[in-house]
């Protein structure tokens, strides 16, 4: 998820069908800080005959990060509140899927005769 989104810097290039523009935008990545910039080349498509939108290309010209993990802080690493979140996640993931899985209606909701 993103925590925080900012455009750095737009610019338009064409002002005919399609309109093209340049946008750099600026994203913060949720739990792990991590900012990545996109820039991207956008047009946008008009009908000639109503004067709307009919279509929007937005086309990223940039690559993401080939080692993310390296974008991980040291810090977040040695936290403790850090792993108790993620075993939190994963101990409820394991405890859903055995709720619903007929293995728990047959040995809890059954008596032993």
């Amino acid at each position: 998820m993103v925590s925080k989104a900012e455009r750095l810097s737009h610019q338009v290039t064409s002002a005919g069908n399609p309109i093209q523009f340049d946008q750099s935008m600026a994203y913060i990545v949720n739990r792990i800080g991590l900012k990545v910039t996109i820039h991207s080349k956008i047009n946008i498509f008009i009908d000639p005959a109503s004067g709307k939108i009919e279509k929007v290309e937005d086309r990223w010209k940039t690559t993401f990060p080939d080692a993310a993990i390296s974008n991980v802080h040291f810090k977040q690493l040695i936290s403790p509140g850090w792993w108790l979140y993620y075993a939190e996640c994963w101990v409820w993931w394991a405890w859903s899927f055995v709720w619903w899985t007929r293995l728990w209606e047959v040995c809890f909701t059954h008596p032993v005769a």
